[in-house]
């Protein structure tokens, strides 16, 4: 089968990109031909694979830029530059991630723009929310590509990353629920899994944590949307003053340092900053906490939950839904409300049989988010979309 996977960057590391990454390496090993279209790809999952690097305009010099004119203007230019360039070849499936307005026979849902800006819009409907959400070119744009790619263009078939993403596309696009199926992202569990031996004591010497702490471990780079001010909040109300929190991303460790200075936690967080090796991190802690406020899926959710940590999440994250509440970990009602967090951490904590049941039911459940596992079922629907595809050149 020849395939075409299409997104804006490809990488081992992070969201989208990896889920291409990783699906174009399991594809690739079957025997497959694979091709990228995208217009960073920094390392090849398989040396079979071929890269059609797709021009974007301000890529090479503002790759790191912020604002949101020059974000636009990258997105618009790949989605529209990315649709002519994979046309002009023929392949069995053409499979779109993210922002591409490349016809696909099969398109991935990672996440519902539309169904997020309304609800930030329910959190904060002041006027200068309104302003920066209607007047954003980023925004703006994101929501007519989304809007071509669901209400007009559309695909055989959409893979969404969770069921409250599904129910988010029907909802804002009237897309039929038959078209739509549930394929969650995945994590490679053996890489996840604590290695025999692996010394937790010396690891948290090493980044500065005392033994003996109870240690709370947070992953992200949007700190706001994932819900770090709930976490610090939560933390000044816990009975426990031997709680560790780690903070594991980059970007904006400045104002949330200062709110946990203000509360008379600074000692207790430590932000350790953008690493490239995430799981002795997860490792080193004995829970992992992401009251996150909007969230399609959270690959980060199933990372930690290979590593064997119970989990304490939103239901507001797609990945809640493979999580049963006070199974494999608490499930949040309010992602804003510190007390609710300080009490489920409370219970937790003062329960340390049932955190190391949590943890390896946990461990448990991800195995269903094995990328082997995601990948089999991508592949059914790849030969599904493909037959029909022959059966209708027939008729």
């Amino acid at each position: 089968m020849t395939i075409a996977l299409v997104s804006r960057m490809v990488h081992r590391e992070g969201g989208i990109q990896s889920v291409v990454w990783e699906l174009a390496k399991r594809f690739a090993v079957q025997g497959h031909h694979v091709y990228l279209f995208t217009n960073s790809c920094s390392e090849l999952p398989h040396p079979s694979v071929v890269v059609h690097k797709v021009p974007m305009l301000l890529g090479r010099s503002f790759r790191k830029a912020q604002s949101p004119w020059i974000k636009a203007c990258q997105i618009w230019s790949f989605a529209w530059i990315s649709r002519f360039i994979v046309h002009r070849r023929n392949f069995d499936i053409v499979h779109v991630h993210g922002d591409s307005l490349a016809r696909a026979d099969v398109r991935t849902a990672h996440s519902c723009h539309k169904a997020w800006i309304k609800f930030d819009l329910s959190r904060n409907s002041s006027l200068r929310n309104k302003f920066r959400k209607r007047f954003n070119p980023l925004h703006a744009i994101l929501l007519l590509i989304e809007y071509y790619d669901y209400a007009m263009s559309g695909a055989r078939q959409v893979i969404s990353v969770s069921m409250s993403v599904k129910r988010q596309l029907m909802d804002n696009y009237a897309i039929d629920s038959a078209k739509v199926s549930v394929v969650p992202a995945g994590v490679e569990c053996a890489r996840f899994a604590a290695p025999i031996g692996f010394d937790v004591a010396r690891f948290r010497e090493q980044i500065g944590v005392a033994n003996g702490s109870s240690v709370l471990v947070f992953v992200g780079w949007e700190f706001g949307r994932k819900g770090l001010s709930t976490i610090l909040d939560a933390m000044s109300r816990v009975t426990s003053d031997s709680l560790i929190l780690l903070v594991v991303g980059g970007g904006q460790e400045r104002s949330f340092a200062r709110q946990a200075e203000d509360l008379g936690i600074g000692d207790r967080v430590h932000f350790v900053g953008a690493q490239s090796d995430i799981p002795p991190f997860l490792w080193a802690s004995d829970i992992f906490v992401f009251p996150t406020r909007y969230e399609p899926f959270g690959i980060v959710i199933a990372e930690a939950m290979a590593a064997g940590l119970p989990v304490i999440t939103s239901r507001c994250a797609g990945a809640a839904e493979w999580i049963q509440d006070g199974t494999e970990g608490l499930l949040l009602n309010d992602p804003f409300d510190a007390r609710e967090l300080a009490q489920a951490l409370d219970g937790v904590l003062s329960n340390p049989e049932m955190m190391v049941a949590m943890g390896k039911a946990a461990q448990r459940k991800a195995r269903q988010f094995d990328w082997d596992r995601v990948a089999e079922l991508t592949m059914e629907m790849y030969s599904a979309v493909l037959d029909d595809k022959i059966h209708g050149n027939h008729q």
